[in-house]
């Protein structure tokens, strides 16, 4: 497959939605993945679990204004493979415009941000 694979995370439930695929400029909606066309759908395990353990870790980092998260999740667990400062938010526009939200129109037009 070229590109990449994403797709929405209900900030609730931890339930995919909306998966989609990069083709170089362009972005698609799918439903199952491109090579196993095994549907990408379903809830994330222990979500409850691992978000209240990255806050746990945010907060210890209070000087780090925002911090991107690279996760495996499993089954059983979760690992934290690396935390990015400067972390990309192309992808996330496309679920959470951070514009639209309150809180992050407020944090990103203290950066410099316009309307």
């Amino acid at each position: 497959m070229e590109g990449g694979l994403f797709c929405g995370i209900d900030l609730k439930t931890g339930r995919l939605f909306s998966p989609k695929v990069f083709k170089g400029p362009i972005v698609e909606d799918v439903v199952v993945h491109p090579d196993t066309h095994v549907p990408i759908e379903g809830e994330l395990p222990r979500w409850g679990v691992m978000l209240e353990s990255i806050q746990e870790m945010c907060r210890h980092v209070p000087t780090l204004r925002y911090l991107g998260f690279d996760i495996i999740i499993t089954e059983s667990s979760f690992k934290v493979i690396e935390i990015n400062s400067l972390s990309g938010i192309s992808y996330i526009q496309l679920f959470y415009p951070f514009l639209a939200n309150p809180l992050g129109r407020q944090f990103f037009q203290a950066l410099g941000a316009k309307n």
